[in-house]
């Protein structure tokens, strides 16, 4: 695919190129809630550069495995900040996804394009899996009667370990 091939062709190593690579998803995407879901094919989201994170994460791996490059699907939750002012809201935090590349001796490293950035301490991994359907964030069967609706809210919050035992 030309569009990842472009980010590797003046990097001096693999975690640049990819750095590179991250960057230009971040820059050439729009986030956009509701414009897709989860069947929605790889191809729709790069036509229209647009998506969420599952597809950002979805759009990477496809592309960096055509160049031969291993790459996982990483998902958990990210910690989110309140605008300057404001007291953060409960239930703001969602499932996030991002990918992961195999560096030879330096291991698996996590890319985040949705936010282009490393993932370090504010994310919390749920799993690895080789796509969404791997480590989906909630699945599961339910058998009944009648109706029901299933809610979830997440807040992902700094706790010090001292004061929370």
């Amino acid at each position: 695919m030309a569009y990842g091939k472009k980010s590797f062709e003046n990097q001096p190593n693999l975690f640049k190129a990819v750095s590179d690579f991250m960057g230009r998803i971040f820059d050439d995407f729009l986030f956009v809630s509701g414009f897709s879901d989860i069947s929605t094919p790889i191809e729709v989201i790069f036509k229209e550069k647009k998506g969420v994170c599952q597809d950002f994460a979805s759009f990477a791996i496809a592309t960096l495995r055509t160049l031969g490059i291993p790459t996982r699907y990483a998902s958990g939750y990210i910690q989110t900040y309140p605008p300057e002012g404001k007291e953060k809201l409960f239930g703001t935090d969602a499932s996030h996804a991002w990918f992961s590349v195999y560096l030879g001796e330096y291991g698996w490293i996590d890319f985040d394009p949705t936010n282009n950035k490393i993932p370090n301490e504010e994310y919390i991994i749920l799993g690895y899996g080789r796509d969404y359907s791997d480590i989906v964030p909630l699945k599961g069967v339910m058998q009944g009667c009648g109706s029901s609706q299933l809610s979830v809210r997440v807040d992902v919050r700094e706790v010090d370990v001292q004061t929370a035992v």
